[in-house]
């Protein structure tokens, strides 16, 4: 008799190995379901770890006005793996830096195709950084004369600044603390920064507990999904390899069994 068609390899192997087999796809789907939860977990609590560090590391250099220490903060973020941007704005929202840029505390131009036009280099350049506008201790950006010089040469009066620059996600809402957005691949954060006492000596229009500014980072889920892909796919070789090797073990077993008659197949 064919051991391959004996009701023993039948019922030993055959019935086991499909049980085994539907046993291990139910058992990666839910491993892959439990994976997406947990990279979706990682990548929530990592960018809220981010926003958190940002805001602790640019407290001073925010506090005292110091333009070059803080956008050293900035662009310390860049060596951190997952971490694709990080921005700061004004409170018209407006962005005035943002990583590996240059920086006075002007404004980034949206531009047809998509990009941006950093404005704040040429001031940057001839300043060696140290550009600092007119009106800048008691008017905002909005009620300055740079914003009056543009409007003139390029906008009616009332236009809409974000139309034209980079700025704050216009859903943003703080009642949480922080404002987070998903789109596609990234995650942004955002949180409030609210005047204080000591802001209002260099800001003298300012008023406590109104938004001072805004600071924002955008984390790459990419490389929260890759880490654990390779983690997924480590354990699910290690299972392959494991159920491979007990039944050609058991295989084997009942094959020198049956070549040497010890049992009775039928």
């Amino acid at each position: 008799m064919n051991f391959f068609k004996s009701a023993l390899f039948f019922k030993i192997i055959v019935i086991p190995f499909f049980l085994v087999l539907a046993m291990g796809i139910g058992m990666l789907l839910y491993i892959n379901n439990f994976s997406m939860n947990l990279v979706e977990k990682n990548v929530q609590q990592f960018t809220k770890d981010i926003l958190y560090t940002y805001k602790v590391f640019s407290y001073a250099s925010i506090a005292k006005g110091q333009r070059h220490a803080f956008q050293e903060v900035v662009d310390s973020f860049n060596n951190i793996q997952g971490v694709k941007d990080v921005y700061a704005f004004n409170r018209n929202k407006l962005m005035l830096y943002k990583m590996n840029e240059k920086s006075v505390g002007l404004l980034f131009t949206k531009t047809k195709d998509g990009k941006y036009v950093n404005s704040n280099v040429k001031f940057y350049n001839q300043s060696n950084g140290l550009f600092l506008r007119d009106d800048w201790f008691y008017k905002d950006l909005n009620e300055s004369k740079a914003k009056d010089m543009m409007f003139n040469r390029e906008h009616p009066k009332g236009a809409d600044c974000t139309k034209c620059h980079l700025a704050l996600p216009k859903e943003a809402d703080f009642s949480n603390g922080i404002f987070i957005k998903e789109e596609g691949k990234y995650v942004e954060a955002y949180s409030e920064i609210s005047v204080e006492t000591k802001c209002i000596k260099c800001h003298t229009h300012w008023k406590e507990h109104e938004p001072a500014g805004y600071l924002g980072v955008k984390i790459d889920r990419t490389f929260e999904e890759t880490n654990s892909l390779k983690v997924t796919n480590k354990f699910i070789l290690f299972m392959i390899m494991t159920t491979v090797a007990l039944f050609s073990s058991n295989l084997s077993t009942l094959y020198k069994l049956y070549e040497n008659q010890k049992y009775v197949f039928r």
